[in-house]
């Protein structure tokens, strides 16, 4: 065979392409922003879930003590602390993931066996006062009603040391 035949490769050709050693390389540096990244990203996404359901829980509260005025009567929602469920009169039920523990106060704690939660919002705006403890690994919050306006509203971290929490009974759901 004569030169004249064989094609002509230029060293532009030969040169472009990566090595072993480059794409290893760059395999442990994307490995490394993973394994970094990972974790922040479901540690926000869990935060995300917390905050989504405490919203979820003030609105459902806010909603029945409207209802209340609205209606001219007395309403309630009810709190099954084992079970991690809310619920008012009309069978409306929010069911809070099972990542979510409730917690009592101690001095309202009582020893019913389904240790349930009242709390009452009359027509004229106002409510029974009531605290419970929502607690996920390691964000806290506590739900707060308060009495004279019926205001409802959460204060996140705050301490739950005198609360009595509750152990989600998973099998009730």
């Amino acid at each position: 065979m004569s030169n004249k035949n064989m094609p002509i490769i230029s060293k532009r050709f030969c040169t472009m392409g990566f090595t072993l050693i480059e794409l290893i390389i760059v395999m442990v540096i994307i490995g490394i922003a993973a394994g970094v990244g990972v974790p922040k990203y479901i540690s926000s996404l869990e935060t995300f879930k917390f905050r989504n359901t405490l919203n979820e829980v003030s609105s459902f509260l806010r909603e029945e003590r409207l209802r209340a005025i609205s209606m001219s009567k007395t309403t309630s929602v009810a709190f099954n602390l084992q079970n991690g469920r809310c619920w008012n009169e009309e069978k409306k039920t929010i069911f809070l993931p099972l990542e979510i523990e409730l917690s009592a106060y101690k001095t309202e704690m009582y020893s019913d066996i389904k240790k349930e939660k009242e709390i009452k919002f009359y027509p004229n705006g106002t409510a029974t006062e009531e605290r419970i403890g929502f607690s996920c690994n390691k964000m806290t919050s506590v739900l707060h009603v308060e009495p004279l306006g019926g205001l409802v509203y959460f204060r996140t971290d705050e301490d739950i040391g005198q609360f009595t929490r509750c152990p989600r009974n998973q099998e009730i759901q």
